[in-house]
């Protein structure tokens, strides 16, 4: 047991002899990868899984349900450890992907995704959001947005660690999406640490699996068409504003690709053709007969399902795509547009075209 004390004071001073060494090794060495796992720089990858675009979605639309934070762990795992002395540091963040001049509606940047029309606007949040004394303070906005620049300049009692990081993405339509499924897979921005032995701490990519929302239809996609208002006595129309029985009709979509949250709906666009016009305000859904017609004091009105005007020359939102096939219900009716006595019999016909969109 003495044996053992006398070792221990016999090692005691022959290290005590050099604390300045020892001070200037941990000054000099602020940062240091841990030895277990692979040194930097970390590739940080966030998988958004599917995503799906209504076909026509407009500029500036959000793109799926990823407006949610996730903490994402580098890929290999790799651990970077720093004491601060009270210097101060930078941690800058640049994008890989051009900026965009389309901005979101609080003045977010965006960033141009490998996907043409898509974009992606990047918030980080721990360790880069000012949580705490291990954690970097954003110049400007908080939750700071990539670009951006974080500072540190606290003297630390414990670690700085960096494996992973909270981050928020947000997809967005930037411009026209070409047809089909498309993979996003890109580089979208680097972290440089300015600490001496670090540099380029990490890469971000964005991967996922991008999907045109939107349905075919088979033949006209119409049924009946056409769709017939019946024969009926002229004596019938006694008055302006007398109606027949709506007769329905159904435009059905098939093979229809939605997203699970079912954000994507169909809306309907009329416009008259063959001579067919609006008849008074286009919201009322009233069109004169074709050209060739030899009826006279009708027109003709469209219904929604729900028995309200479908307005014409207006693009009307409808529902939201089913998986597999929707169907669009409306109904069609005559209606008298003229005094009595300006009602005429025969041929009474009414043209239409019609366009689906995807939002």
């Amino acid at each position: 047991m003495m044996k053992y004390l006398t070792v221990c004071a016999a090692l005691v001073l022959s290290i005590s002899s050099q604390p300045a060494v020892a001070a200037s090794e941990v000054k000099s060495k602020a940062c240091w990868w841990f030895d277990k796992y692979p040194t930097g720089p970390m590739t940080f990858i966030r998988k958004l899984g599917t995503v799906h675009v209504p076909r026509d979605a407009q500029v500036g639309r959000q793109l799926g349900g990823f407006n949610v934070y996730d903490f994402t762990n580098n890929e290999a795992n790799s651990l970077l450890e720093c004491f601060n002395r009270g210097t101060r540091w930078h941690f800058k963040f640049e994008p890989v992907r051009p900026l965009l001049p389309i901005h979101t509606i609080d003045g977010s940047p965006i960033l141009q995704t490998n996907i043409p029309g898509i974009g992606a606007r990047i918030e980080l949040g721990w360790p880069f959001s000012d949580q705490g004394p291990t954690t970097f303070i954003p110049y400007g906005r908080n939750p700071p947005l990539v670009p951006f620049t974080a500072y540190h300049d606290a003297e630390n009692t414990s670690a700085f660690q960096l494996r992973f990081i909270e981050n928020n993405v947000t997809l967005y339509k930037t411009g026209p999406i070409p047809p089909g499924i498309h993979k996003l897979d890109t580089s979208m921005f680097t972290g440089y640490f300015d600490e001496p032995t670090v540099g380029l701490a990490l890469t971000y990519y964005l991967q996922a699996e991008v999907v045109n929302s939107e349905c075919s239809l088979e033949g006209t996609g119409v049924s009946p068409n056409p769709v017939k208002l019946g024969e009926w006595e002229r004596s019938r129309f006694s008055a302006p504003g007398v109606t027949t029985p709506a007769e329905p009709f159904t435009i059905t979509l098939s093979g229809c690709e939605v997203d699970p949250e079912h954000n994507t709906y169909a809306t309907i666009e009329l416009t008259g053709i063959n001579g067919s016009i609006p008849i008074g305000s286009p919201l009322e859904g009233i069109f004169s007969l074709t050209t060739t017609s030899s009826a006279r004091g009708v027109g003709i009105r469209i219904l929604k399902q729900d028995g309200t005007p479908l307005a014409l020359n207006k693009e009307v939102p409808l529902r939201p795509l089913a998986d597999g096939t929707t169907p669009l219900r409306f109904s069609a009716q005559f209606i008298q547009v003229e005094a009595a006595t300006a009602v005429r019999a025969g041929d009474a016909n009414g043209a239409l075209n019609f366009t689906i969109r995807y939002r």
